[in-house]
């Protein structure tokens, strides 16, 4: 039988998971429990094949530590990491921390099955959100490589924006974008113009401009 732990404190978060682990599988022995519990002892008891777990909650240096933990305790058990705030660089972390699937809660049933089946299987699996940043950074390291200086139209009404001054916040609110977005547009634009500070920018886009 196969023996999955589910350790989430969210209840609607737990409950749609054991939802579509009783729909999916009909052989499935579930345990239910918490970051809050002492789920070390639960778990030796239960010997799961598959441990489904968030670190959202726990410290991020700790999360990961544990994750190491759990597969030292069970280095047969798949593990997969179950996150909100999901992105490349904390991706990275977890399979350092020998984890086998890193999902995003935002994900629907189809990718939570997929991502189980093949964790299952010995492979591993980066949901579709982190596959999306990945291709996303590589894309644009290429354009930085290839392309430097050249930038595009929404780079050059950022790069303008911030070399009159104006804040992170103010253009995000003013070009309808996250703030989190224009700080990687400002990143990518100081990188293709060579440029460290917004002093050095305004020096860059005024000697554009003259020529």
């Amino acid at each position: 039988m196969l023996r999955i732990a589910i350790i989430e404190d969210h209840f609607i978060y737990r409950k749609g998971l054991l939802y579509i682990l009783n729909n999916n599988f009909p052989s499935v022995e579930i345990l239910e429990r918490t970051t809050k519990e002492n789920n070390e002892t639960a778990l030796i008891q239960f010997q799961p094949n598959l441990i489904i777990t968030q670190l959202s909650n726990i410290n991020e240096r700790e999360g990961y530590s544990l994750a190491t933990k759990y597969k030292f305790l069970f280095p047969q058990a798949a593990l997969i990491i179950y996150e909100e705030d999901v992105n490349y660089n904390k991706a990275l972390k977890a399979l350092r921390a020998k984890v086998n699937g890193y999902l995003d809660k935002a994900c629907d049933e189809t990718e939570v099955l997929k991502c189980i089946q093949s964790v299952l299987t010995g492979k591993n699996y980066l949901c579709s959100t982190v596959q999306q940043n990945i291709i996303d950074q590589v894309i644009q390291k290429k354009i930085s490589l290839k392309t430097p200086g050249v930038l595009s139209l929404r780079e050059s009404e950022v790069a303008r924006l911030v070399s009159d001054g104006q804040r992170t916040s103010g253009i995000a609110q003013k070009l309808g974008l996250k703030s989190s977005t224009i700080s990687t547009v400002k990143a990518t634009v100081f990188a293709k113009l060579g440029v460290r500070n917004v002093v050095e920018l305004r020096m860059k886009m005024a000697k554009s401009a003259s020529l």
